[in-house]
């Protein structure tokens, strides 16, 4: 005569595995309520008070740490492709690894303050030269025109415009909404970025 088999071991292991998914789902549940209700908490703090600590914070940090970006000379008799490489060298946010420390805090605080958006002003010592703005011209539609179709290159100030860019393309990478950024060209006395943070218009 045929034993009946026993079921037990199998029915205990699916009630095991049903009570370790339905911990998982819960833990789940928590955590994502715990993200939604902290963000609209933050959310929730008026423009004003968002933007003096957001500001009073971006001013530390900016005491600290700064956007550089380096200077190659470049002359005539150099070949193309070399004279539009060291054109785009010259405004990109991204070829000084150091640049990157400041620009994640920068992350950090528009991310933690969402009432706010950037202002991101690019300066530059000197107006382009009318000489040489077909290989500027070259070198700005070679690095932005994919990132930035509809943007016009500056004829006067190509090289303040090309360090807003590359920080606009490295802050919408670090998920930034463009939207949240303003920006800005400037003549003076240094080739640098100046960072401000605004109460968003509605």
């Amino acid at each position: 005569m045929r034993r009946p088999t026993c079921r037990r071991p199998m029915v205990l292991f699916m009630m095991a595995l049903l009570l370790v998914l339905t911990c998982v789902c819960c833990c789940e549940v928590y955590s994502c309520c715990a993200c939604c209700c902290g963000h609209r908490r933050k959310s929730a703090i008026p423009e004003e008070e968002q933007l003096r600590s957001g500001k009073e914070e971006l001013e530390e940090l900016l005491k600290k740490k700064s956007i550089n970006f380096v200077a190659d000379q470049w002359s005539d008799a150099a070949p193309k492709a070399e004279i539009e490489e060291k054109i785009q060298r010259s405004w990109d946010v991204s070829y000084i690894a150091e640049n990157f420390e400041l620009i994640e805090e920068v992350v950090r605080i528009m991310k933690e303050y969402p009432g706010l958006k950037l202002h991101v002003k690019g300066c530059t010592t000197s107006k382009m030269a009318e000489k040489d703005l077909y290989i500027v011209r070259s070198a700005f539609g070679k690095d932005f025109s994919e990132d930035f179709p509809w943007a016009v290159m500056d004829l006067e100030m190509a090289y303040a415009q090309g360090r807003v860019l590359s920080l606009k393309r490295i802050l919408g990478d670090l998920g930034i909404s463009h939207k949240r950024i303003r920006t800005s060209y400037e003549l003076t006395k240094e080739r640098k970025i100046v960072l401000e943070l605004e109460v968003q218009e509605v």
